[in-house]
């Protein structure tokens, strides 16, 4: 298994490679000095690690996750019979890298109000009737009137969601099977509000068929109580 300094220079070459950006060009975007990736990329003798600060602006520059690679790479790297991490990733949600301009719109104004999502009982969230913060606006949601985000709260939705992230929603496009939703008793906004956030496999008149993954199960939920389903197209992963 990699030595951790040794992770973070393969990460770095995961960006470049995804990016196509020269180490020049990512320590430009990413507001810090070129040697500080130049050194460790052309020496694997070079002492001095990358530190958090450093893979947390390549994070914030390009969208690419640290530690989902580092989750995705030591799995990688287990050789046979070794146990596999206490929290997997759920089957059919393998890691996906998206270059960065592909995700965060820069040099734009406008931004994406965040609202958060305190944990209330059996898995609910209790959204705040206001904003509480506004970030870039996501590729994904340019344009979208009324498109939000929503701070994760809870577990059931680990390791898809973790506490901290925030899920990027357009309140518009209509429920798609295998996809996650937030549903809503009535529509955010106005006061607080209760909500759920989950994998929708189907629905018919009455019902929402829905998962979560932790603990894992499948249900339903009335579509007389839960008329409000808006559609989840991405994340922002907590650091």
């Amino acid at each position: 298994m990699a030595e951790p300094n040794q992770l973070a220079v393969e990460y770095v070459r995961h960006v470049l490679g995804v990016t196509g950006l020269s180490p020049t060009g990512l320590a430009l975007r990413a507001g810090i000095s070129s040697t500080t990736l130049t050194r460790p990329l052309n020496s694997a003798d070079y002492k001095f690690a990358l530190t958090n600060t450093t893979l947390s602006k390549i994070e914030a520059a390009t969208g690419i996750a640290y530690l989902s690679f580092a989750a995705a790479h030591r799995t990688d790297q287990m050789p046979p019979g070794s146990e596999a991490p206490a929290q997997p990733r759920t089957a059919g949600q393998p890691v996906r890298y998206v270059p960065g301009e592909q995700v965060v719109l820069s040099g734009r104004r406008n931004l994406l109000p965040v609202f958060s999502g305190a944990m209330g009982g059996d898995g609910k969230l209790i959204v705040s009737s206001d904003f509480v913060d506004h970030m870039a606006m996501p590729a994904a949601l340019e344009g979208v009137q009324g498109a939000y985000g929503l701070i994760v709260d809870g577990s059931s939705m680990n390791p898809e969601f973790w506490e901290g992230d925030i899920a990027w929603i357009n309140p518009h496009l209509k429920p798609a099977r295998g996809r996650n939703h937030v549903f809503f008793h009535t529509p955010p906004g106005g006061e607080d509000a209760e909500a759920i956030i989950k994998r929708l496999n189907g629905w018919n008149d009455r019902e929402w068929q829905l998962e979560q993954w932790n603990p894992a199960k499948q249900f339903t939920e009335s579509r007389r109580i839960w008329p409000i389903c808006h559609r989840v197209v991405g994340k922002y992963e907590a650091p």
